[in-house]
């Protein structure tokens, strides 16, 4: 469970280290401390060794301190492994923004995006059945989770893995009829969530929601581009994919909340600009 919970940061990956770390130092939980580091750092990378140091830092002692063990022998093989993919992973010819990164490290963004909308969207749906204040916590608890994971690439990610449900969702209507929130609503209320209380000042706040919608921009430029070169051209282009994207963060904007910056009129304003340069 933890592990799935690091690859779709839902859990405060820092804090829990130095819990565990300190769990550890007493004698409890070193295997699967050991299991945690090679299931999140060497298998599926969900985290790094920069994620889980006073973890690394417990079991580099251990090996230390128990050489000659079969318990040393493995967690120095695993520091060996760790060592290897650092390096295959700084020599990688990869650049932000650029077509040059691997299909394995898009995959891997692809499936933690994937985790984090399920996760919000499962938090969408319990608010019809749960209290404002518990909606609440869930939502400041969501955010924390996402904290550090708010880059280009991430939001990139998500618009894309949101596009392709959305697409899905459309193709057949009576599957989304049954469902209790649209992909692109939840989506949206991520958005303007961030807004909101993504940061405490809100000139973050706003360029956050203005990365958001370049992002968008970005990716339906990108999918028409794709489209126009098949050869069924772009009469095989569904443009509702991204409008139902759009029309839902209006929406959400347009419902009154103090916490929006300016009452949301310069928010609104970046939508529709976004919108005319399309």
């Amino acid at each position: 469970m933890i592990p799935g919970f690091v690859k779709s940061r839902l859990l405060n990956v820092r804090e829990y280290d130095v819990y565990l770390a300190k769990l550890m130092q007493q004698g409890q939980f070193l295997q699967f401390g050991a299991n945690l580091v090679r299931r999140c750092v060497i298998e599926d990378r969900s985290a790094t060794p920069a994620d889980l140091p006073e973890t690394l830092a417990v079991l580099a002692r251990l090996a230390r301190d128990g050489s000659g063990t079969e318990r040393s022998s493995s967690l120095q093989d695993m520091f060996e492994q760790i060592e290897q993919r650092q390096g295959s992973a700084s020599t990688s010819p990869t650049t932000r923004g650029s077509s040059a990164g691997s299909s394995s490290e898009e995959q891997m963004m692809h499936e933690q995006v994937s985790y984090v909308l399920d996760a919000w969207m499962n938090v969408c749906v319990e608010a019809g059945n749960t209290d404002r204040a518990s909606y609440e916590r869930q939502c400041a608890q969501f955010l924390q989770s996402l904290q550090g994971h708010t880059t280009e690439q991430f939001f990139s990610a998500m618009i894309r893995v949101c596009a392709e449900r959305t697409e899905k969702e459309l193709r057949s209507p009576k599957d989304t009829k049954r469902r209790e929130v649209r992909i692109s609503d939840a989506f949206a209320r991520l958005v303007v969530l961030l807004l909101k209380q993504g940061s405490p000042h809100a000139e973050i706040r706003l360029t956050l929601f203005k990365i958001v919608m370049e992002q968008i921009a970005k990716v339906l430029l990108s999918h028409y581009d794709a489209q126009k070169s098949t050869p069924g051209g772009l009469r095989n282009w569904n443009q509702r994919i991204y409008f139902r994207i759009f029309v839902a963060i209006l929406q959400e904007l347009q419902k009154p909340d103090p916490q929006l910056p300016n009452g949301g009129g310069m928010p609104v304003r970046s939508v529709t600009c976004r919108c005319s340069l399309i």
